[in-house]
C-alpha cells in the first residue's frame, strides 16, 4: 500500500493537494473550491468504488484516468460549474452504477458513451441548462432505475427509448419547459414507481400508457396548467400512494377510478377551479389519509366517504366559498388537532352535541362552530355508523327521527315524509342490508303512522303512488287531517312576539314557514303574511295573546324538537 496525491487549483490560483492510499475504496473532496483537478493518480487506485468531487467550482473535468478502474461504481461531480464534459472514458467502466452530474451548467450533453455501461442504474442530470437531450443511448441501459432531468430548460423530450428500460423505477422531469409529452414510451416500464412532470407548461396529458405501470406509487402533476385530466387509466395502478394535481386549471374532475387505488394515501387538488367534487370513491377505497381542496371553487363538500377511511388524518379546504361543512364524518377518522383540519372561513357543523364530541375528541370539538345541527346524510352505510354513535352516546331522541328521515331520502322515497319513531323502530336499519326489504319495512311504518293519525309533515301526496299504490289511497284522509290540525292549534302572542312552534308542528304550517324562511317565532307584522297565505287557501288558525300554546295531538316531544331544529337550520 502506498500513497497517491490528487492536486488541483482553486479560484485564487492556489495549488491544493489531497493524499489517499492506493487501496482507498472511497475518495471524497468536497467544498474546497477546486476549479480544476488532476485525477491521473487515481489510475493506481484499483480498489476505488466511489469518487465524489461534489460542491466545488470545477470548470473542467477529465475522466480518462478512471477508464481502467475495475471496481468503480459511483462518480459525482454535482454542484460545480461545468459547462461541458466528455463521457467517453466512462464507457469503459462496466462496473459503473451511478453518475451524478447535477447542478452544473450543461446546455447540451452527449449520452452515447453510456450505452456501453451495462450496470448503469442511476443517472442524475438535474439542475442544469439542458434545452435538448437525446435519450436514445439509454435504450441499451437495461439496469437503469433512476433518471432525474428536473430543473433544466428542456422544451421537449422523447421517452420512446425508455421502453427498453424495464427496470426504470423513477423518472423525474419536473420544472422544465416541456409543453407536450407522449408517455407511450413508459407503457412497458412496469417497475415505474415515481413519475414527476410537475412544473411544466403541459395543458393536456394522456395517462393511458400508465395503465400498465402497476408499480406506480407517486405521480406528481402539480403546477402544469392542466385544464382537464382523465384519471381512468390510474384505476389499474393499485399501488398508487400519492397523487398531486395541485396548482392546475382543472375545471372538473372525476375521482371514480381511484376507488381501485386501495393504497392511495395522499391526494392534493389544491388551487384548481373545479366547483364540485364527489368523494364517494373513497368510501370503498378506505385508505386515504390526506386531502387538500384549498383554494378551489367548491361551494359544497360532503365528507361522509371519509368516515370509511379510518386512517384519514388531514383535510385542508381553506380559501373556498363553502358556506358550511358537516364534519361529523371526521369523528370516525384519526383527525384530532386544529392543524390537521383547516376549513378556512366555512362554518363547521355537526349533528353531535358538544358533550359527546368533547368526550370523543376534545381538540376536535374545539374546531366546531355549531353543534346539534340536523345536517343531511344520503349514504345508508354512513347513516348506520351515525345511528350506532348517537345511540351509544345517548344523544337527544330527535336525532334518531332525523336519521330515519335521512334513510328515507337516501332510498329516494322521501315522499313518505317524517316518521315519529323511537330507537327500537330504527334498529332494523342496523341489521337489514336488503334494500327492498328496508323499503317494504318503511312503507309498513308509514301505514302504522297513518293508523295512529300521526304527522304528515313533508309527506308528498302527489308522489305517494310512485312508492306504493296502497299508500296512495290515504291521500284524501291526509288532506282532511291537515286542515283539521290547523283548526285545533292555538298560536300565542306575548310581548309582540309570535310563538310559531304550534304552527310548525302542522303540515301546512311547516311548509309555509319554511318557504318564508321563518324560525320558531316572528313579529306580528310577519304573522300577517302567514295569515294572508292561509286565507288564500281557505284556511285559518287561532291566534291569541297571553294564552297557552295548543299543539296537534299525537306527537312526541322528540318530533317537535326535530321540527324546531329543522326550521332553525
Amino acid at each position: 500500500m502506498s500513497e497517491l496525491t490528487i492536486t488541483g487549483l482553486n479560484r485564487r490560483g492556489d495549488s491544493l493537494s489531497y493524499r489517499f492510499t492506493t487501496d482507498s475504496e472511497k475518495v471524497e473532496i468536497h467544498s474546497v473550491d477546486f476549479v480544476s483537478v488532476d485525477l491521473s493518480e487515481l489510475s493506481k487506485c484499483r480498489a476505488l468504488k466511489s469518487l465524489s468531487l461534489w460542491n466545488n467550482s470545477l470548470l473542467t473535468i477529465d475522466f480518462t484516468p478512471l477508464m481502467d478502474l475495475p471496481s468503480l461504481q459511483t462518480i459525482s461531480v454535482s454542484s460545480n460549474a461545468l459547462t461541458s464534459v466528455d463521457l467517453k472514458p466512462l464507457s469503459y467502466i462496466h462496473s459503473l452504477e451511478t453518475i451524478h452530474l447535477s447542478n452544473n451548467q450543461f446546455s447540451s450533453l452527449d449520452l452515447s458513451p453510456l450505452s456501453t455501461i451495462p450496470n448503469l442504474t442511476n443517472l442524475y442530470l438535474n439542475t442544469n441548462l439542458l434545452s435538448y437531450l437525446d435519450l436514445g443511448p439509454l435504450k441499451y441501459c437495461d439496469e437503469l432505475r433512476r433518471l432525474d432531468l428536473s430543473r433544466n430548460q428542456l422544451e421537449s423530450i422523447d421517452l420512446s427509448s425508455l421502453s427498453n428500460c424495464l427496470k426504470l423505477s423513477e423518472l423525474i422531469l419536473e420544472n422544465n419547459r416541456i409543453n407536450e409529452i407522449d408517455l407511450e414510451g413508459l407503457r412497458t416500464c412496469k417497475s415505474l414507481s415515481v413519475l414527476s412532470l410537475a412544473g411544466n407548461p403541459i395543458t393536456h396529458l394522456d395517462l393511458v400508457p400508465l395503465s400498465n405501470c402497476d408499480a406506480l406509487k407517486e405521480l406528481s402533476l402539480y403546477d402544469m396548467g392542466l385544464q382537464h385530466i382523465d384519471l381512468q387509466p390510474l384505476g389499474n395502478c393499485q399501488n398508487l400512494v400519492d397523487l398531486d394535481l395541485s396548482y392546475n386549471r382543472i375545471k372538473s374532475i372525476n375521482l371514480d377510478s381511484l376507488r381501485n387505488c386501495e393504497k392511495l394515501r395522499e391526494l392534493n387538488l389544491r388551487e384548481n377551479p373545479f366547483d364540485t367534487i364527489d368523494l364517494t370513491p373513497f368510501s370503498t377505497q378506505g385508505q386515504l389519509g390526506f386531502l387538500d381542496l384549498s383554494y378551489t371553487y367548491l361551494r359544497e363538500i360532503r365528507l361522509y366517504p371519509l368516515s370509511f377511511c379510518e386512517t384519514f388524518y388531514n383535510i385542508q379546504a381553506e380559501g373556498t366559498p363553502i358556506p358550511s361543512v358537516d364534519v361529523t364524518p371526521l369523528v370516525f377518522t384519526q383527525i384530532n388537532t386544529f392543524d390537521y383540519m383547516n376549513l378556512g372561513n366555512s362554518i363547521v357543523l355537526t349533528i353531535l352535541s358538544s358533550d359527546t364530541l368533547s368526550r370523543v375528541n376534545p381538540e376536535f370539538a374545539g374546531a366546531v362552530d355549531q353543534f346539534d345541527v340536523p345536517v343531511f346524510s344520503n349514504n345508508l352505510d354512513y347513516i348506520r355508523k351515525l345511528i350506532s354513535l348517537i345511540v351509544q352516546s345517548e344523544e337527544d331522541d330527535w336525532k334518531l327521527i332525523h336519521l330515519m328521515r335521512d334513510v328515507i331520502c337516501s332510498l329516494n322515497i322521501q315522499s313518505l315524509g317524517i316518521f315519529d319513531i323511537t330507537k327500537n323502530e330504527l334498529q332494523f336499519i342496523q341489521d337489514e342490508y336488503n334494500i327492498d326489504t328496508i323499503k317494504s319495512r318503511l312503507v309498513d311504518l308509514f301505514l302504522d303512522q297513518r293508523k295512529k293519525q300521526g304527522t304528515t309533515i313533508l309527506v308528498d301526496v302527489e308522489h305517494l303512488s310512485s312508492i306504493s299504490p296502497e299508500i296512495s289511497l290515504h291521500v284524501p284522509d291526509i288532506l282532511k287531517e291537515r286542515e283539521h290540525e290547523l283548526e285545533k292549534i292555538v298560536v300565542p302572542i306575548a310581548d309582540e312576539i309570535v310563538d310559531l312552534k304550534p304552527l310548525l308542528c302542522t303540515a301546512y304550517g311547516f311548509q309555509l314557514c319554511s318557504a318564508l324562511g321563518l324560525g320558531i317565532s316572528c313579529k306580528e307584522s310577519e304573522l300577517d303574511i302567514i295569515l294572508k297565505a292561509l286565507n288564500r287557501l281557505n284556511m285559518s288558525v287561532s291566534v291569541t295573546e297571553n294564552s297557552e300554546a295548543v299543539y296537534p295531538s299525537g306527537q312526541s316531544d322528540a318530533l317537535r324538537k326535530y321540527l324546531y331544529a329543522l326550521i332553525d337550520r
